[in-house]
């Protein structure tokens, strides 16, 4: 199960619910429906309907982060502000998990708040972490493993890689640098191309670091006409 880009905050009730789980709040009455709201309701948790199929298989989870649920590199607070949600509704979210997870833990006796990936797609790693008993692995680790990617780059040249906007959150687990530490494990020149960057180019990860805004076009411009902005950026690499 892939987890990403979930535009959810619900730390996976969500998702158990449809495999049965039920949720209360303190009147002894199931939530309905559960969302980044709702689950600041959660009072006790039914899991007699918890759909038995579940015993009988092993659940892989690739996740491109590392991030835990809760905290200042929690789901609320990394990922809501990316979806554009206010400060006010950050500190709600937050608090919305902080009270959830809580209720969770004390539940199943089982504490994965700050395990690696627990707060990937809005917290539902750590759903299927402690209900389901997942394995949480980098979807970096198991794609480059299928494709033999380090063997791909240990044979090549230069290596390119990229992604729309480089940040802090890059440096948790995601893509371009995962690659660019593997080119630079063989020694290989590493070329970045981005959409744009809110840090500096790290100097022991790329060569050559390169971005369309602002130095191509203006956001506006890249968006509406992605293509051709694009084009413009490869001829400034060549």
């Amino acid at each position: 199960i892939g987890l990403g880009g979930s535009s959810t905050n619900d730390g996976g009730a969500g998702m158990l619910q449809a495999l049965g789980v039920k949720f209360l709040n303190k009147k002894h009455q199931e939530i309905k429906r559960m969302t980044g709201l709702s689950i600041a309701e959660v009072e006790e948790i039914d899991l007699t309907n918890l759909d038995t199929r579940l015993r009988e298989i092993e659940i892989l989870t690739a996740s491109d982060v590392e991030n835990p649920l809760l905290g200042s590199h929690g789901c609320a607070k990394v990922y809501a502000r990316q979806k554009g949600a206010s400060e006010e509704m950050i500190k709600s979210l937050e608090e919305n998990m902080n009270h959830y997870s809580k209720t969770v833990v004390g539940k199943l006796g089982k504490d994965y708040r700050e395990f690696p990936g627990s707060g990937a797609a809005g917290g539902l790693g750590f759903a299927m972490k402690t209900f389901l008993n997942a394995n949480l692995r980098s979807g970096f680790e198991i794609v480059s493993s299928c494709i033999r990617l380090e063997n791909m780059i240990k044979s090549s040249d230069i290596i390119i890689t990229g992604e729309g906007k480089f940040d802090r959150q890059s440096f948790h687990g995601k893509v371009p640098v995962k690659i660019a530490e593997l080119g630079k494990k063989y020694h290989k020149s590493v070329i970045g191309l981005f959409g744009q960057s809110e840090v500096n180019k790290p100097a022991k990860l790329f060569d050559e670091f390169y971005c369309i805004v602002p130095e191509i076009s203006s956001k506006e411009t890249s968006l509406n006409k992605p293509k051709e902005t694009f084009i413009k950026l490869i001829k400034e690499v060549l």
